[in-house]
C-alpha cells in the first residue's frame, strides 16, 4: 500500500449504511458469527472501537517504522471505515431534522 495512496473497496459506505440502519432501529438483534445475539448498538460500538484501536496501532507503527506496508501492514484503510460510519451517522441526524 502506498502511503497516500488511493483506497479501492466499498467497505467505508457498508459500514454507513451498518451506522444509519442503527440509528434508525438500535434495539434490533443480529447474530455475530451466526452464533452470538448482540443488539445492533453494540455491535456499532464494537465496530468502532475495534476500527479505532487499529487506526491508532497502525498510525503508532507508521511512526516508529515510516512505512506501514513493509512492517505487517495489510492494506485495511481503518480510516475510510470510520470515516463511513460518521457520514452514516450525519446522514441519520440530517434526514432526522429535514436538512436532507
Amino acid at each position: 500500500m502506498v502511503r497516500n495512496g488511493a483506497n479501492l473497496g466499498a467497505s467505508g459506505s457498508v459500514y454507513g449504511l451498518m451506522a444509519f440502519v442503527t440509528m434508525k432501529a438500535p434495539q434490533s438483534s443480529l447474530l455475530l458469527y451466526g452464533l452470538f445475539p448482540m443488539r445492533l448498538w453494540q455491535t456499532m460500538g464494537l465496530i468502532v472501537f475495534a476500527e479505532s484501536f487499529f487506526l491508532l496501532r497502525k498510525t503508532k507503527q507508521r511512526r516508529e517504522h515510516g512505512d506501514y506496508s513493509q512492517h505487517g501492514g495489510v492494506g485495511i484503510s481503518h480510516e475510510a471505515h470510520l470515516a463511513g460510519i460518521g457520514v452514516g451517522f450525519l446522514y441519520y441526524f440530517g434526514v432526522l431534522q429535514g436538512m436532507l
